[in-house]
């Protein structure tokens, strides 16, 4: 599933008589959900809990094995704060309560801290997250 069209020959759609359109933003909430839920289960060490369990290696009372690391006052990263993460952004600001740096090609005032170079950027922040088109001198 898709929002735009760029994984479809719109040449052969068209010679067929299929429309093809592109419907921006349909998806943004829920992929920023969704990245939302892995950084909460990267800070929580879930996936590492489950297949520990899972593997049977689970002996007695371990109650600071996998507690992970708490969010609240935590620096999440965004490159690239579009749609997707500028909404990814707002929920862990929100929901969190985490503190926000971001670098974009274009400083977006309603966020928090603007960084401006890549390095600055990977210094200052727990959670670095990338919301950018995939674009093929990007690959």
């Amino acid at each position: 599933m898709a929002a735009g069209y760029n994984n479809v020959d719109v040449n052969t759609t068209t010679k067929y008589g299929v429309s093809v359109r592109n419907t921006p933003g349909v998806f943004t909430e829920t992929t920023a959900e969704l990245v939302a839920s892995f950084s909460l289960a990267a800070a929580r060490r879930i996936v590492e809990a489950d297949e520990f369990m899972r593997a049977g290696l689970y002996d007695g009372w371990l109650p600071h094995l996998f507690v992970g690391n708490l969010l609240k006052g935590q620096t999440v990263g965004v490159i690239g704060a579009g749609h997707i993460g500028s909404a990814y952004a707002r929920m862990m600001i929100e929901g969190f309560k985490m503190n926000l740096i971001y670098y974009d090609l274009y400083q977006a005032t309603r966020l928090e801290k603007f960084v401006t170079g890549y390095g600055e950027f990977l210094k200052s922040n727990y959670f670095p997250m990338r919301f950018t088109k995939l674009l093929n001198y990007k690959r």
